[in-house]
């Protein structure tokens, strides 16, 4: 039952989707999914950290070490 009610969902929000990207240019369209995506990857870092977030330097394209004074949090 949960899995008709979630397809369901999905289903809803790619018409919702495609009324939306329907309003924007095709190069505002890639930037806000370009945007989506990096914000993904920067939340999807943050719960692998676990915690261990906040120093400079951790969300470059090549992520910097953390702070010693941090790493015994880091798994």
């Amino acid at each position: 039952m949960a899995r008709v009610k979630l397809r369901a969902g999905i289903g809803v929000a790619a018409t919702d989707m495609s009324l939306l990207e329907s309003s924007f240019s095709a190069s505002e369209t890639e930037k806000a999914k370009s945007e989506a995506r990096e914000l993904q990857a920067r939340v999807r870092r943050s719960v692998n950290a676990k915690g261990c977030t906040g120093w400079q330097g951790e969300l470059d394209t090549v992520p910097t070490l953390p702070p010693l004074t941090i790493q015994r949090f880091c798994d």
